[in-house]
């Protein structure tokens, strides 16, 4: 028995003081369940063999992974006490560059806590080490996470992929298999940085404007007219690209900086819009205001009037307008309606006269001419071009010849009578009091006459407590 239990006793112990299974390149942990999603792996360093490297000691642990394609690994772990290697096989040190190197012909692949393996081959297998100064070697945060991420075949503009921009097309795009292009300038930013990029081309289906949305300013958007041509132009998360050429094909490069790359929003939307005809006053487009009109326009294929003011705004801005004429049916009033105030009216005589009068969202041009013909410029600040409700209504109200007391209807109240009024047309009088309110207001009237039929009492009835009388 004495013997039995000293034979247990012993086993514990070489049990208790084992080397871990993959204490080796050579017997490496074989990564066998696919890596082309985020996979999780937890090490032990306990009584790892301690290893010497620049008067450093260091312990460490092996995996063996397939590259399912050619691309990039990415590797992530909580603590920067936790370092990665990579070899092609055991001894044979990549030569390559991780995402917090600079790229010289020293770099190495390796890096801590968590980084980039770059152009790894497609059915390739490679052994990746894990270690820690032993220092560390009890430490938490033992585990690290592993994904393997395709190259694309747009990495270049020669290779650029075909997008259809006729209408909105949303572009998921993945930059975390390319290899980063490195200390670069852009057009965004003219200190040298390290970007990954993708490329894209289109050919534009209309004269006018490309618009770009997204979510994160990490994306940033170079258009050429051609491989190796000076840019176009530039910007970060959203905005146009100008006065483009109908059949024209254009290149679109998307990049983020290598630091930026595992952020979220990998997406874009991309759209041609037309230049509108009636884009200045002597090209306006007719409109016939004799009944309500809905009027839908689209200012995102405009060249914005740059640092402008108007008759809304003073200080100066960017614009982006359309417009309209119309012959007034008769004398009167212009009401337009729009469901936001992001929309903006003026109204002129004719090209180049003194505006009318402006207003937002919705009002009144008043005392207009029958048979006038005047300008309706419609337009929204730059940065609002994007916002919906692009639609007004329109219409002309004629001015009534009961306006005043003078010129007052004549109306038989002999029986119930129902009188329809129109108050639209009419020039209001502004800063009055009245019989109900005795605070000064701005008010609409018309009148009316009856001589009364009886002695007694007159009734009045409406639906609304706007109606006053």
């Amino acid at each position: 028995m004495k013997n039995l239990l000293n034979l247990l006793l012993i086993l514990l112990c070489v049990n208790a003081f084992a080397q871990p299974a993959n204490d080796s390149c050579s017997s490496a942990i074989v990564i066998t369940s696919t890596i082309t999603s985020y996979q999780s792996y937890n090490f032990d360093f306990a009584n790892a063999i301690t290893e010497t490297e620049n008067s450093i000691t260091y312990n460490d642990v092996w995996y063996e992974f397939a590259m399912p394609f050619t691309g990039s690994i990415y590797i992530f772990s909580h603590s920067s006490i936790n370092k990665f290697e990579l070899f092609n096989s055991c001894g044979d040190f990549i030569v390559n560059v991780s995402n917090n190197n600079v790229a010289t012909n020293n770099n190495t692949a390796n890096f801590d806590h968590k980084g980039y393996f770059y152009t790894l081959t497609s059915g390739n297998t490679y052994r990746l080490r894990v270690f820690r100064d032993t220092a560390f070697v009890n430490s938490n945060q033992k585990q690290f996470w592993i994904q393997a991420f395709e190259e694309q075949t747009n990495k270049n503009c020669a290779t650029s992929q075909n997008i259809d921009v006729s209408s909105e097309l949303a572009v998921d795009f993945e930059l975390r298999g390319e290899t980063p292009d490195y200390n670069q300038t852009s057009c965004i930013d003219t200190n040298p940085n390290d970007y990954n990029d993708l490329w894209y081309d289109f050919t534009m289906p209309v004269n006018g404007n490309i618009y770009i949305f997204s979510y994160s300013s990490f994306n940033k958007f170079d258009l050429y007219d051609g491989c190796g041509n000076v840019v176009q132009s530039c910007f970060s998360k959203e905005g146009y690209f100008y006065n483009l050429t109908a059949s024209q094909n254009y290149k679109l490069r998307v990049y983020r900086k290598v630091s930026q790359i595992n952020g979220v929003q990998s997406i874009f939307w991309i759209q041609a819009f037309e230049e509108q005809t009636n884009k200045n006053c002597a090209t306006s487009q007719n409109i016939d205001v004799s009944s309500e009109l809905a009027v839908d326009f689209e200012l995102r294929g405009e060249i914005p009037d740059y640092n402008q003011t108007s008759c809304i705004d003073t200080n100066p801005n960017d614009y982006n307008d359309l417009w309209y004429n119309f012959t007034m049916p008769v004398n009167g009033n212009i009401y337009i309606f729009s469901h936001s105030s992001f929309n903006k009216f003026d109204l002129y005589d004719g090209c180049g006269n003194v505006v009318q009068s402006c207003f937002s969202k919705e009002g009144y041009f008043y005392n207009l001419t029958a048979s006038q013909n005047y300008k309706l410029r419609v337009y929204r600040t730059l940065d609002t071009t994007d916002a919906v409700q692009s639609i007004f209504w329109i219409q002309a109200f004629e001015e009534q010849t009961n306006k005043n007391c003078a010129t007052s209807q004549n109306i038989n109240v002999t029986s119930e009578l129902a009188v329809d009024f129109e108050l639209r047309g009419e020039m209001p009088d502004y800063n009055q009091t009245s019989c109900i309110d005795t605070n000064p207001n701005d008010y609409n009237d018309l009148w009316y006459n009856f001589t009364m039929p009886v002695n007694g009492n007159i009734y009045i009835f409406s639906h609304s407590s706007f109606n006053k009388f």
